[in-house]
């Protein structure tokens, strides 16, 4: 089949009001934290796990057949603050879509996941890359030393309404060659009205079902008023 094209989409949409204010809650051991504050306050030190790599084997996403990204990534270490990355620690395969016979150009590489840019629609800050079930598909984080890891906080892929089908669904997480569990990363809203990341906690990722993140995908995009240009 031959593999669609990427070209660009641009869209708005507006969340909204009555929602603004309203945090997302999902049951454990999938949870969001509004501030890292409240994540600091919900940790237990004997939770803590050290380590080097982190590495999340991707299992599938939210529907696309081809294509697989991210918007932005942190590590959340020790006192709840998120670590220091940049484009050295991060390692994608497939790297991005240059890697696609005669295409180059793109610039949703795996740097764009660490620049600090999290809470966006503009994909110029986010990674995209081929999704292909013969292959390997996997990101790891290289510390550069071993560090408390206590939790991933993850934006995924936030272009437009019909292309967050493009976001990772599930994970298989390890650190150190040490596997922790399969977690699920909530669908983008295809909004940036809101801080859409979510904070997994290392220490509870599990099998867990993705029916809760479903649901609280659902919630989000019924209330919204979408105008979206194609």
């Amino acid at each position: 089949t031959e593999r669609p094209t990427t070209a660009a989409v641009s869209g708005s949409s507006v969340l909204p009001a009555s929602m603004q204010a309203t945090a997302v809650s999902i049951d454990p051991p999938f949870q969001q934290y509004e501030h890292i504050d409240s994540f600091q306050q919900n940790q237990d030190s004997s939770d803590r796990i050290i380590g080097r790599r982190i590495r999340m084997d991707i299992k599938s996403t939210w529907g696309d057949k081809y294509y697989m990204g991210l918007t932005a990534i942190q590590v959340v270490g020790k006192n709840g603050m998120p670590l220091a990355l940049d484009s050295s620690c991060i390692t994608a395969k497939p790297r991005d879509l240059n890697e696609i016979p005669g295409y180059s150009g793109d610039d949703r590489t795996p740097e764009k996941l660490v620049d600090n840019v999290n809470n966006t629609m503009d994909d110029h800050h986010m990674w995209l890359a081929p999704f292909n079930q013969s292959t390997e598909r996997y990101l790891e984080i290289d510390l550069g030393r071993e560090q408390v890891v206590n939790a991933l906080r993850i934006w995924n892929y936030n272009k437009n309404a019909d292309d967050t089908n493009r976001g990772i669904q599930r994970v298989a997480v390890s650190i150190d060659g040490h596997a922790l569990g399969e977690c699920c990363i909530r669908k983008a809203p295809a909004i940036c009205d809101l801080d859409f990341g979510q904070t997994i906690s290392l220490a509870t990722a599990d099998a867990a079902k993705c029916e809760e993140e479903k649901q609280t995908y659902a919630r989000i995009r019924k209330g919204g008023n979408h105008n979206e240009t194609i």
